[in-house]
Parts: C-alpha cells; sequence; structure tokens
C-alpha cells in the first residue's frame, strides 16, 4: 500500500502501479487488516493516473 488517508474514523488506500507488475499482495493484506471504506490501484490495470488527480478526493469517504 502506497498511501493512506484517514479522515473522520475512516480509511482509503491507494496502491500506486507504474509497471506492468500485476501483484497486488499489499492492497490484500491492507484490505483484510484494515477493513478500509475503499482500496484502489491507480496505473495499471486501476484508475488511469490523470482520471485519478482529478478528481476530489473528499468524494472517496462519502
Amino acid at each position: 500500500m502506497d498511501y493512506v488517508i484517514e479522515w473522520d474514523d475512516a480509511i482509503v488506500g491507494i496502491e500506486v502501479k507504474s509497471n506492468h507488475e500485476k501483484t497486488t499482495t499489499g492492497l490484500v493484506t491492507f484490505r483484510n487488516a484494515y477493513h478500509p471504506k475503499l482500496a484502489f490501484i491507480v496505473g495499471y490495470e486501476g484508475i488511469e493516473v490523470e482520471t485519478f488527480l482529478q478528481m476530489d478526493i473528499r468524494k472517496l469517504f462519502e
């Protein structure tokens, strides 16, 4: 897990993939350990970087 954001007792995890690596062990482990409101991949096989950078981060916690 590359980034963890906490707001009002809610947790969001963000895994960044910059290559064709398909391993998501960190994402799965994070989900099992912390039960986040949301956890996702930015980059390869996830949300496009450009799309993520334009997002309103507050909406992740709605």
